[in-house]
């Protein structure tokens, strides 16, 4: 009796099991197919990000190309230099922004006459 019993319950052990197996190869297919079809979505958007960045420097390098050269054909000199340089404060030491200082005054005194 016992071996009838263990017979039978290895049967259903071993239906459990197979069940449970189909079960975790089921979702693992569903997975792979989503990850495959994310890691697609994710190409295209970066793709479509990447053309878009791309043609958006395009667009400004191409402005500050044009500002420049119109600075370069009609600017003053200290308007030339004051574009060139970056003439903002900044927290840097004292002998660079006396510098700063000086090519202010320089350009606004060009700027006046």
């Amino acid at each position: 009796m016992s071996n009838s019993a263990y017979s039978k319950w290895e049967l259903q052990r071993n239906e459990v099991l197979r069940k449970r197996s189909q079960a975790e190869n089921k979702k693992k297919k569903e997975t792979l197919v989503k990850a495959e079809s994310d890691l697609t979505k994710f190409y295209a958007d970066r793709d479509s990000n990447r053309k878009v960045a791309a043609a958006a420097a395009q667009d400004e390098e191409k402005n500050k190309h044009d500002d420049h050269t119109n600075l370069i054909k009609n600017g003053t000199k200290w308007e030339k230099v004051g574009r060139l340089i970056d003439l903002k404060p900044s927290s840097e030491k004292m002998h660079r922004e006396r510098m700063r200082k000086l090519l202010l005054l320089l350009k606004n005194s060009q700027a006046e006459k």
